[in-house]
């Protein structure tokens, strides 16, 4: 009986540390979106795997693109960009920003030409790196 409420007690700590643990999360996807969707510049931002999570208004409206549609595509899709080089570029360089130059978006059958990439990582809790931002200058 007294090792029952224990362990009872013991479990609810930890559902209550998951569902916070949940939270936190849900809120940090809604502040990264409002900033995606309200910042003035032309951003992406990729899990580690390239999956297009967020889209600037500006990104979606310079290449009249629908940013919900982004979503369901990955980077490598629209730019010629191996996210295995670039997330080995961060870890060997140990740098913040890696860029890229002469680059052609690509989307159904529109291209246009873009000056450079900036690609800044995000890291997690463990510090490791868990998203990109991709900033684009047209």
């Amino acid at each position: 009986d007294k090792l029952g409420k224990k362990m009872s007690m013991i479990f609810d700590l930890i559902n209550e540390t998951g569902e916070k643990r949940k939270q936190k999360l849900a809120s940090m996807y809604q502040i990264i979106d409002y900033l995606a969707l309200n910042s003035d510049k032309s951003i992406l931002i990729t899990n580690v795997i390239g999956d297009i999570q967020f889209c600037s208004k500006k990104f979606s409206d310079i290449n009249k693109i629908d940013a919900d549609m982004l979503r369901i595509q990955r980077i490598s899709e629209l730019i010629n960009v191996s996210m295995n080089h670039i997330l080995s570029g961060i870890e060997r360089k140990k740098t913040a920003v890696v860029i890229l130059k002469n680059q052609v978006f690509k989307y159904e059958e529109t291209t246009k030409k873009i000056k450079e990439i900036q690609i800044l990582p995000i890291y997690n809790s463990d510090n490791v790196v868990s998203n990109m931002i991709f900033l684009f200058s047209f």
